[in-house]
């Protein structure tokens, strides 16, 4: 047996086998302790486990089977694995497979597989050597996956492959693969889609697909810009529809001046709308009292700024000479110059950013201008004199949100063109929208605060944009969208509270310090569902401290997780140290009991071993080995 210890100060998760002797007595007089007693008693110690002691065996569709059950004097052997089991087993021993139908949606594995070389090549080959060698497991050969996803983080890197059929992609369909950095596999993700028969030669042309999309959307067939269009494989009950499907998948935006931005999918060959996806992510006017705090909202004091990543233009009259960017600090050089009569020209415009405020009626960005003293210390200020608030604090706030997370993750590139629009004071109230190229917040009125006046809504809002960039060419679901801009509005703003002073001082929309739970809060409405998910990285942020807990929230997405329990999978691989999982990672505790407080885990034990041999002898040792697998320790 495997000792299971504390190490550091760490939990060590279980991954041992356990020999289980037990004495059956059939016929034996009342109060003798059977095989079947034995065993309950031992499953009512697993039950009552949680975390911080060992297993736990709750919730649906989480049992344990023993290995023999009394039955009539008779010892009745378990059931054997089923042929897919066993295969799984056979391709990969000792792993802890979560199973989605006869699926293995995920198999986390102790670092035994390894890849002959290390680099991003060998890594690819080892993968797809995996996919040849259990074709029959994965139901696919290599020639039908494409790798779309390869990322490194600092300690893992990511290889998601997307299948195709016939040469077309098959939506939603993906295999995954995790490496460490030496090579080791820690997980293989199944997520592969069958595919029946189709004709895979579209009835429908191009236009005639745009034309049903527009329609669909309330667009006047031709104002509408067609961004992306392929065709691409639909499977039974993907998108909720039945059959397998040849489709156009579209991604279209309305008219300049009008918010729109969607994903549809039109049946290639009948003209069906299969799914209208809305891809813009709004701030919902929606909440209650929220505590104003400084400098988070409106009406708060002032503060100064450096106004980073801005453009500088050096011009002597009718003549530009030279254009700068600000470092961090808010500083430019030009260098010495022997040119008379100078000027600096900045617009509330950068590397990143470019304000438009539409409080006039029309798309305005401010301008300063002042001479050139030649002193080295001139000072460009935006202030009340010269340009908006509400325009200087989205241009503050963005930048603050575009230099953490480089900060973070210094190879992040955002998935749009530079630098992005960033519209205030627009004529509407209680809203705010990122919608794939830029981020647009709404004036003061009808009871709420100028949107771009509110920190964390600005935080949300890019938020919405890294995700959006980081899940290419996937898109990740509206309430995990919501779940992470949450958090990242939190966690720059140092405080729980999402939407401070929207409707006035004292006000809030939500806070993610809270205690929901999945699935028992969840709802149809992806700002309170994504609570969940974000209350559980809040409280992963309060034990472990910010800078850990933001880098597994940020890394932990290159998995690209579509459910909550695949976030708190990617979480604790991320967060693993020596390629085995089973072993701990070095915030187990912190990061299982922040997700399973609000309900996100798996928390199945498993239990593989050969069945008991069939008897009649009463009075008989029966000695059986199993295998115990969970990530709790026992």
């Amino acid at each position: 047996m495997k000792n299971l210890h504390h190490a550091q100060g760490r939990r060590l998760a279980l991954a041992a086998t356990v020999l289980a002797l037990a004495i059956i007595h059939l016929g034996s007089p009342a109060g003798a302790g059977s095989w079947s007693e034995t065993w309950d008693a031992f499953l009512s110690q697993l039950r009552h486990t949680g975390p911080s002691k060992g297993l736990t065996a709750e919730g649906p569709g989480q049992s344990i089977t023993s290995p023999a059950v009394e039955s009539h004097g008779t010892a009745v052997p378990a059931p054997a694995p089923s042929p897919r089991e066993a295969r799984v087993r056979a391709a990969f021993p000792g792993g802890l497979v979560h199973w989605e139908g006869d699926r293995p949606h995920r198999i986390l594995l102790s670092g035994d597989h390894v890849a002959f070389e290390k680099d991003l090549t060998g890594l690819r080959d080892a993968s797809l050597r995996i996919v040849e060698s259990n074709a029959d497991l994965f139901g696919v050969r290599s020639e039908d996956l494409e790798l779309d996803v390869e990322r490194t983080s600092p300690n893992l890197t990511y290889l998601i492959y997307g299948q195709r059929h016939e040469g077309l992609p098959v939506e939603g369909g993906r295999l995954d693969f995790r490496w460490t950095l030496t090579g080791q596999l820690v997980m293989v993700g199944h997520g592969l889609l069958p595919v029946g028969d189709l004709d895979t030669h579209p009835t429908l042309g191009e236009d005639e697909a745009s034309r049903l999309a527009a329609e669909e959307v309330n667009l006047t067939p031709g104002t509408e810009s067609v961004e992306e269009m392929s065709l691409v494989i639909v499977t039974d009950r993907h998108l909720d529809q039945r059959g397998d499907r040849l489709a156009w998948r579209l991604r279209i935006r309305a008219p300049q001046g009008v918010a729109g931005w969607w994903r549809i999918w039109v049946d290639a060959h009948t003209g069906e709308v299969l799914r209208v996806k809305d891809l813009i992510y709004h701030t919902q006017a929606e909440g209650s009292v929220l505590i104003s705090a400084e400098p988070m909202t409106q009406g708060d004091a002032q503060l100064v700024y450096p106004a980073s990543n801005a453009k500088v233009v050096l011009e002597r009259p009718g003549e530009p000479l030279a254009v700068e960017f600000t470092d961090v600090e808010g500083s430019f050089s030009f260098g010495d110059r022997e040119e008379t009569d100078l000027s600096y020209v900045s617009l509330l415009e950068g590397r990143y950013f470019k304000i438009f405020n539409e409080s006039g009626g029309s798309d305005v960005t401010p301008v300063l201008e002042i001479p050139v003293e030649g002193t080295g210390q001139d000072t460009l200020l935006w202030s009340d004199f010269n340009s908006e608030i509400a325009a200087r604090d989205v241009y503050v706030h963005a930048n603050i949100a575009h230099n953490t997370t480089t900060a973070w993750d210094p190879n992040w590139t955002p998935g749009w063109p530079l630098p992005m629009p960033a519209v205030v004071e627009r004529a509407e109230n209680c809203n705010a929208f990122f919608d794939g190229q830029r981020i647009v917040f709404y004036s003061q009125g009808g009871g709420c605060a100028s949107t771009g006046r509110i920190a964390d809504v600005v935080y949300h809002e890019y938020a919405h944009g890294i995700t959006y960039a980081m899940y290419l060419p996937f898109d990740a679901t509206p309430s995990m969208h919501e779940a992470y801009s949450d958090y990242y509005g939190a966690t720059l703003t140092n405080q729980s509270k999402i939407g401070v002073g929207f409707f006035g001082p004292g006000t809030n929309l939500r806070d993610v310090d809270n205690t929901l739970r999945w699935p028992i809060d969840s709802s149809s409405e992806p700002h309170q569902d994504g609570l969940i998910l974000a209350g559980a990285f809040w409280d992963l942020r309060e034990g472990v401290g910010a800078e850990i807990a933001d880098h597994l929230y940020h890394f932990h997405r290159y998995g690209l997780p579509m459910t909550y329990n695949e976030a708190f999978l990617e979480t604790l691989i991320l967060d693993d140290d020596d390629g085995n999982v089973f072993n701990g990672t070095p915030h187990f505790d912190a990061i299982t009991t922040a997700f399973l407080n609000h309900g996100i885990g798996d928390l199945r034990v498993q239990i593989q071993h050969e069945p008991a041999p069939d008897t009649e002898e009463t009075g008989v040792d029966i000695e059986l080995s199993a295998n115990i697998l969970s990530l709790f320790g026992l």
